[in-house]
């Protein structure tokens, strides 16, 4: 599984998912729900809207940028069809702070 923030791999702790680059463990919470997604075939990857935009999101199951609604809240993998939902965004900005990257 990879890094919504910055495309890394997480590793797996004992208390949960890390990413070193940004410093940051995700809540059990939140990375069930990533891990969910990342297991979750998905067939959206056609569907995406036109006025969703290329963002630097990147998608947990295969590390492609994101395209998101012009609010950011809400995304799809154009590779693999994962559907970031508003909820999945919140979760990952409101509750963990990821360190800047270069990228």
């Amino acid at each position: 599984m990879f890094c919504p923030y910055c495309g890394d791999t997480l590793i797996l702790m004992q208390r949960g998912w890390y990413c070193q680059r940004g410093d940051v463990e995700l809540a059990p919470r939140t990375g069930d729900h990533l891990l969910s997604l990342v297991e979750t075939v998905s067939t959206d990857a056609a569907q995406i809207p036109a006025e969703f935009k290329v963002s630097w999101w990147h998608c947990p199951r295969c590390q492609t940028h994101m395209r998101m609604n012009q609010r950011g809240i809400e995304g799809y993998c154009p590779e693999c069809g994962l559907h970031f939902r508003p909820y999945m965004i919140h979760e990952l900005v409101e509750l963990h702070y990821h360190k800047p990257t270069s990228e």
